[in-house]
């Protein structure tokens, strides 16, 4: 089988003696640093509010950190609610929630709950305050109380009212100094220290308490396991709750130089020490040790000057000069080293376990063969050493039921030594029954029927255990029944049959046919690991999934499978194991995943770099479960882990769930809205984004969250570890949004609603359609106002029409009629100027001549007249024509004038006629329009 390489030698708990324990305990913490947004490695006060939140005052400002954002509040000159320092010195969250911080040389602040503005209490506002050079804060009931340079303390009431007490005031009084530490315990009494020593205020006035050390100086105050612990100039002491003191025999190892800043309790006596140079742990009264964990150089001599032990037991520590440093709760679940003799590259596993005496088989540089205990990291010799061990790069191991180990090598090829004589026996390349020129063997196997099997680059050889003996080769003959001659996971099957998991699936190993056959049910799609839960019941994982097959008959039928739905990615194993609760494990490129199955729903957790392993990507095969439960791996960066299966996970919990902000996409700018009651969007907004955060620590970037917006999805949906939720653009309506945040340990929030109502567009609103209505109304009476127009104005030129075609029937009619009179005057007139022609012949006196001419002249103009009157219908109808021909001028006027002289003589006028005898005789046009208008003129 393929196993593990390499352990370090390393004392369980590290702490004097040998203590029994799973796997050596090296806490590795998690770093958080400038580059995740912390404003600066100097801290001097953590805290955690209500919500969950974590404070932390730094030397550029208040930082506020969710586990994968800070938000952080400095100074700015032009906003006077803003901090009064960015260098901070203390903080403290009293019982309202607020946040107290002291600024250098800035006085004191409070934030209000609501997380907007700051409150400044200063010594020019103050009269009670000595000065603005702040160094301790503490609160005692509703009171909070701090201390500054001078010696002098101050209460803050409910009111803002300050109170001064000066030290050196009262009984045995304590010199002038500046307060360096306050703190309070179970029976309300306030601690006071400085330089010049210890007091306490019982709720009436102050008292000075002597210390073992009536020298020693105070640097440090903390109530912690009901003890009052005291980190003084002289070391430390403790003070318990009958008012004894205790000087703990590494009580010195504080003292100056060495200052103890804090203190955390982490329960069953183990407490977390901070000083000027690094952290410690001691437990049950044994001298601290350093917590050096997987880098030495995290912690090793750097100021720890303040420690928070989470709301879920991880431990925060500051670390000046590098960060802030997270220390999980089940750290000591896990164990990741890299050892002194590093025998592989990150690509073989190198030494087995030691299946008869406990441990694991390891061999060294010098070709020494050694047993290692993984439950103290002591390392023994065996005796046995060869110099063909020598620098040999182990590359599979495997203990046989004989007592033998073999080691499968990039030098000998094989080799096996014997555990109780030490004989070493080796099968060299160009010697009898060598491995396959292919490589080094990466899987070792003892069969059921105890012969040997080992893979070799996919090529398979089978041998005897006894003599080492080439039974047969395999090299991925669809003959021999090999449809891949990549081998996945050698082991051996529940029938007795070797199992071979490749690209076909499952083979098997048929001894009579001397041949591979196909495991009936498991074969087809490539099948990477596999691990047997009882005779008839096998787990194995493919690409789509984990898979549970159950025998029934002569086959193998498909159960249950856990996927991509119950949080299992799509990948490729590298190995399998299953522990004592029935929990599959599966190692892989992206860490190592435990699948839960014992219940209906399966639980699915994955362990990474944040779980104290040094990489997330293992090596090939290199996975192998103790019989103490420790399941033992190796990285590619030639790490070993150490991995209790059999530790209970941390307890249950309802971690808190923030909504962090609530904004949309509002002209063309991103807008925030408030979220403490319904959220109103209008009908143009866009882009609504919904951003939570959920507040468990352990492994923040792991924490998973889903949603579900009642009227719009149809059930949950699922965001991975992505805490945003966004909406491009929602229909009108009212809606309820649930969101719920899962962390990796399976610890489901509760759910938080947001009531969303979306406004529809303006037409669609009560006012709108009103105005609609409206709009319709005068719309349709100015449809109406324009139909009846337009019927009145049709109604109009119909009556025009009329009129014109009357007028032309009308003009017509007197066309005609003038035609027909023309025509009837025409004869008698005709007969009449024919009489007066004739008459004129005859002999007539004078007199009788100038009536003759008279009547013909009279008649002539009476036919002309009538000739007019044909004129005028001729000129309504457009079809007058003009007469263009010479006429003389003299005897039209002589015309005229005999028609107009006797008309004007009958009424007593006398009428004269001249003419200019330079005016032209003859003159060309129509003569009748010309004389017609002479008339009129007359």
């Amino acid at each position: 089988m393929r196993l593990l390489g390499w352990l370090l030698l390393l004392v369980c708990a590290g702490m004097g003696a040998v203590a029994q324990c799973a796997v050596p305990q090296m806490p590795r913490f998690r770093i958080v640093d400038a580059a995740d947004g912390l404003p600066s490695s100097a801290i001097s006060g953590m805290a955690q509010d209500r919500a969950g939140y974590l404070w932390l005052a730094t030397g550029d400002g208040l930082a506020r950190y969710d586990g994968a954002e800070f938000k952080v509040w400095r100074k700015n000159p032009a906003d006077p609610g803003s901090l009064a320092g960015n260098s901070l010195q203390t903080l403290y969250i009293d019982a309202q929630d607020r946040i107290w911080v002291s600024s250098e040389g800035g006085g004191i602040s409070v934030m209000d709950a609501e997380r907007k503005r700051f409150r400044h209490f200063r010594a020019a506002q103050q009269a009670q305050m000595s000065n603005d050079d702040v160094f301790a804060l503490a609160g005692r009931g509703d009171e909070v109380w701090f201390g500054n340079y001078g010696g002098a303390v101050h209460r803050i009431d409910a009111d803002g009212e300050i109170t001064r007490f000066d030290l050196s005031a009262m009984d045995d009084g304590l010199p002038p100094s500046h307060v360096t530490a306050m703190v309070t315990d179970a029976q309300a009494r306030l601690w006071i220290g400085t330089p010049e020593g210890l007091a306490y205020f019982d709720g009436r006035r102050m008292h000075r308490a002597r210390l073992p050390d009536p020298q020693a100086g105070v640097y440090s105050l903390a109530w912690v396991g009901e003890q009052l612990w005291v980190g003084s100039s002289s070391g430390v002491y403790l003070r318990n709750a009958q008012g004894q003191w205790q000087t703990p025999a590494w009580s010195p190892m504080f003292a100056a130089g060495n200052l103890l800043w804090s203190v955390a309790d982490v329960g069953d006596g183990e407490f977390w020490l901070g000083s000027e140079k690094g952290l410690w742990r001691t437990q049950a009264g044994r001298p601290p040790v350093p917590a050096l964990g997987g880098d030495q150089s995290l912690l090793s001599g750097r100021n720890v000057q303040a420690l928070w032990r989470g709301t879920h037991a991880g431990l925060w520590v500051s670390v000046h000069g590098r960060g802030l440093a997270y220390l999980r709760e089940d750290w000591k679940r896990t164990a990741a080293f890299k050892p002194a003799h590093d025998l592989g590259d990150g690509i073989y596993c190198a030494v087995a376990p030691a299946v008869h005496s406990g441990g694991l088989w390891q061999t060294d540089a010098a070709g020494r063969l050694l047993r290692l205990d993984t439950r103290t990291g002591e390392a023994s010799q065996t005796g046995w050493q060869h110099e063909e061990l020598k620098g040999m790069q182990s590359t599979s191991a495997q203990e046989d039921s004989r007592g033998r180990l073999w080691l499968g090598n990039t030098d000998t090829g094989l080799a096996r030594i014997d555990l109780a004589t030490g004989e070493l026996r080796s099968w060299p390349p160009g010697g009898s029954d060598p491995v396959p020129d292919y490589g080094a063997p990466d899987w070792l196997l003892e069969a059921a029927d105890g012969s040997l099997w080992l893979s070799t680059m996919g090529v398979l050889q089978h041998r005897e255990l006894e003599t080492g003996r080439v039974l047969d080769t395999f090299a991925g003959d669809a003959v021999r029944g090999l449809v891949s001659s990549e081998v996945e996971q050698l082991g051996n099957g529940p029938d007795g049959r070797v199992w071979v998991a490749g690209g076909g699936g499952v083979m098997g190993w048929n001894a009579d046919a001397r041949r591979f056959e196909p495991v009936r049910g498991l074969q087809g799609e490539r099948i990477y690991s596999f691990a047997f839960q009882a005779a008839d019941q096998v787990w194995v994982h493919r690409m789509k999934g984990l898979e549970q097959w159950q025998r029934s008959g002569d086959g193998w039928h498909r159960q249950r499978v856990v996927e991509v739905a119950q949080g299992l990615p799509a990948m490729e194993s590298l190995a399998m194991q299953m522990d004592r609760q029935g929990r599959i494990w599966l190692s892989t490129r992206r860490g190592l995943w435990r699948i839960d199955a014992s219940s209906a729903r399966e639980q699915v957790r994955n362990f990474g770099v944040r779980d104290g392993l040094s990489s997330q990507e293992f090596i090939d095969g290199c996975l192998t479960m103790l019989r103490d439960d420790v399941l033992v791996g190796s990285t590619t960066d030639g790490y070993v882990v150490l991995l209790d299966t059999a530790m209970p996970d941390a307890k249950p919990f309802t971690p808190a769930m923030r909504l962090e902000s609530v904004s949309v996409l509002r002209e063309g700018a991103r807008s925030e809205l408030a979220s403490d009651g319904p959220v109103h969007l209008h009908a143009d907004d866009r882009q609504l984004q919904v951003s939570t955060r959920l507040l468990s620590f352990g492994d923040p970037l792991s924490n998973r969250y889903r949603s579900w917006l009642r009227g719009f999805d149809s059930g949950w949906v699922e965001q991975g570890t992505t805490s945003l939720r966004e909406f491009s653009s929602l229909p009108p309506g009212s809606y309820s949004l649930s969101i719920q945040g899962i962390d990796p340990m399976g610890n489901v929030s509760k759910v938080h609603s947001l009531q969303l109502v979306v406004a529809p567009p303006w037409w669609r609103s009560s006012w709108g359609i009103a105005l609609l209505v409206v709009l319709a109304g005068l719309l349709f009476a100015a449809v109406a106002w324009s139909y009846r127009r337009r019927i009145k104005a049709r109604a109009h030129w119909q009556l025009t029409q009329h009129k014109h075609e009357l007028a032309e029937q009308a003009s017509l009619a007197k066309t005609r009629f003038l035609a027909t009179l023309g025509h009837e005057v025409r004869t008698p007139m005709t007969g009449v100027l024919g009489m007066s022609e004739l008459l004129l012949q005859t002999r007539l006196d004078e007199r009788q001549h100038g009536y003759a001419s008279s009547i013909q002249s009279a008649g002539k103009h009476l036919l002309r007249l009538v000739n007019d009157a044909l004129d005028l219908a001729r000129i309504e109808a457009g079809k007058l024509p003009l007469e263009q021909r010479d006429f003389d001028l003299q005897v039209l006027l002589a015309q005229v004038v005999a028609l107009v002289r006797p008309i004007a003589e009958s009424k007593g006028l006398r009428f004269d006629y001249g003419y200019d005898p330079d005016s032209p005789r003859v003159l060309h046009g129509d003569a009748n329009r010309v004389q017609q208008i002479l008339l009129n003129l007359l």
